[in-house]
């Protein structure tokens, strides 16, 4: 029969798994019960990427630059605003494991939340940010490149929140032009302010957009890359 209340271990038999979400843990197999849920928690919070959207086709890579750093904060996005008109989103988190992990949920589902009620880019994007210090919701700091591309114009609107800058290889003269960063990291800084920046892409042009980061550097937008994950359009 099934009682009410906190489950019971069997006799001789230990709990091994963490108590909560995210909790610090020592053992061996606390460690490798963690890890497991975390990459259930990241497949489930990074559905696979469309092969075409309005105006665009779509291609996403991902690679951790430490493989002890394989379950992380990494995560794109890519949903429908009005027809026609799409949200393409790579972000990460800081940290690495169940706990950042964890925090994409927050960050993803809020963003989705402001970008479907605000008019703008910039607007939404920092009342995300201003939410997420007044109440504390994050342990660390979020990178963010927002963009919002509209097919019938061929115009890609963008915010980048100290993101690696993302990259348009453009058709007609093999030029590469850079999206950098048009404000702070989300999460670091009380009343920061973003910038909402456009590009008009035309048939042919690539874009790339990057989370590239191996190491403590986020707060530096213009560093090389090197690994990481990327959403690739064209």
């Amino acid at each position: 029969q099934r009682r009410r209340g906190r489950p019971r271990w069997p006799p001789g038999v230990e709990r091994t798994g963490p108590r909560r979400l995210g909790e610090q843990v020592s053992e061996p197999g606390d460690a490798l019960l963690q890890v497991g849920v975390a990459e259930q928690l990241q497949q489930a919070l990074q559905p696979a990427v469309p092969t075409s959207i309005p105006g665009m086709e779509l291609a996403d890579y991902y690679h951790p630059a430490l493989e002890e750093a394989g379950v992380g904060g990494d995560f794109s996005d890519v949903f429908a605003a009005d027809k026609g008109v799409t949200f393409l989103v790579v972000g990460d988190l800081s940290g690495k494991g169940l706990a950042a992990a964890s925090q994409v949920a927050t960050v993803r589902n809020m963003l989705r939340f402001a970008l479907y009620n605000g008019r703008t880019l910039a607007g939404p994007v920092a009342t995300l940010g201003r939410t997420l210090v007044e109440n504390d919701l994050l342990t660390g700091f979020a990178t963010l490149f927002v963009g919002r591309f509209d097919a019938h114009t061929s115009v890609l609107n963008y915010v980048n929140c100290g993101q690696d800058a993302g990259l348009v290889l453009r058709a007609a003269t093999g030029r590469v032009e850079e999206l950098p960063a048009t404000g702070p990291i989300l999460g670091g800084f009380e009343g920061a302010a973003y910038t909402e920046e456009t590009v008009v892409l035309a048939r042919g042009d690539v874009l790339a957009l990057l989370e590239a980061r191996a190491g403590p550097t986020y707060a530096c937008p213009w560093h090389p890359f090197e690994l990481g994950t990327g959403l690739y359009v064209s």
